[in-house]
C-alpha cells in the first residue's frame, strides 16, 4: 500500500526517519546522537530514543506481533 506523499507530512521532517515513519513509528531522530523514537506515530509522552540498531529490532518484534 502507498501513502500519497501530501497525506503523509511526518517524511517532509528531516529530523523524522522515514523509513521507521512508514512503518507506524514516530521516527523523530534526535539530532546530535543518532538515536530514533520507535514509541507509535502520534504518541503522547516523550520519546523513547533508541540507538538506530536497537530501533530496528524493536520495531521489527512490534511489527511482527501485530501481525
Amino acid at each position: 500500500m502507498s501513502i500519497p506523499s501530501q497525506d503523509r507530512p511526518w517524511v517532509h521532517n528531516p529530523s523524522v526517519d522515514e523509513a521507521f515513519a512508514l512503518r507506524g513509528a514516530c521516527g523523530q531522530t534526535h539530532l546530535p546522537t543518532g538515536r530514533t523514537c520507535v514509541l507509535p506515530r502520534g504518541h503522547r509522552a516523550s520519546c523513547a530514543f533508541l540507538p538506530r540498531d536497537r530501533a530496528e529490532v524493536v520495531l521489527e518484534e512490534r511489527l511482527r506481533t501485530r501481525a
